[in-house]
């Protein structure tokens, strides 16, 4: 029996431009650049940003802008709007507070812990992906 490698069965199928290794697409302008242009985002050189390097520039200035308005809370009684979340969290790590903004209008809403951030970011803040979410959860809910 010949061993076929799995790739040989979409030998047919043409790459998308951003699968070229030479070229991205910049989630942000949405542009597809020389893959040089996306810096990179570990120290390891593993893994590039998924936006340009001018996109970069233009979104660390604006939260370099955001966050000398709205400097970090220093209350030590600050909590995360959405889950509560203190200074630490139960383990008694420190927590770390992310500038959330509106995407469309770029107003600050409030600092919140980096698990929500990245929920929300997750999300797309789109609240119906958010109520569908809500629905599967309850819909799955286990019978305690």
């Amino acid at each position: 029996m010949k061993d076929n490698n799995q790739l040989d069965f979409f030998e047919e199928d043409k790459p998308l431009p951003e699968e070229d290794t030479d070229t991205k697409i910049c989630y942000i302008c949405k542009e597809l650049q020389p893959l040089e242009d996306f810096p990179w985002d570990d120290a390891q050189k593993k893994w590039r940003r998924k936006e340009c390097k001018e996109c970069n520039y233009k979104l660390t200035r604006e939260r370099y802008h955001l966050r000398k308005q709205y400097p970090p809370p220093e209350d030590p009684n600050y909590k995360c709007p959405i889950c509560s979340v203190g200074y630490t969290d139960s383990i008694g790590k420190k927590t770390v507070w992310h500038l959330d903004h509106c995407h469309d209008t770029k107003k600050f809403r409030a600092y919140i812990c980096a698990t929500c951030n990245i929920g929300l970011g997750f999300f797309k803040d789109k609240r119906t992906l958010l109520n569908e979410a809500i629905k599967f959860l309850n819909k799955h809910k286990e019978n305690l």
